[in-house]
């Protein structure tokens, strides 16, 4: 089990637990939304490939820091792990503060 959060400093994250799956569903969400000021020009991402380098950091609130592994159609396992099939990396922080009902996508980096 990872050490608890030191406010200011970010944490791995070695297991997802709900919560971490939430602000990646949240994340996916607000990317894929139609009219979202986060949906790549030209790329229309449909599923997620895979969740890399989650970490977090206690603020007024929290942040998620993680990179989201896309792809632009349904793949298999085995297409999951073929580096010739397409798919985009997105880096992405999400702040939550629950007591609030706050929860957005404070930065975002679509990488080419």
């Amino acid at each position: 089990m990872a050490a608890p959060g030191i406010c200011g400093g970010w944490s791995g994250v070695e297991e997802m637990t709900d919560k971490h799956q939430e602000m990646v569903k949240f994340a996916f969400d607000q990317i894929t939304m139609e009219g979202s000021e986060h949906r790549h020009a030209t790329f229309k991402p449909v599923q997620i490939v895979d969740v890399l380098e989650m970490t977090t950091q206690v603020v007024s609130g929290m942040n998620y820091k993680f990179h989201l592994v896309l792809a632009d159609k349904n793949l298999t396992e085995e297409e999951k792990k073929d580096e010739t099939v397409p798919k985009k990396k997105v880096k992405i922080t999400v702040y939550d503060q629950p007591w609030t009902n706050t929860r957005q996508i404070s930065k975002l980096e679509w990488v080419e």
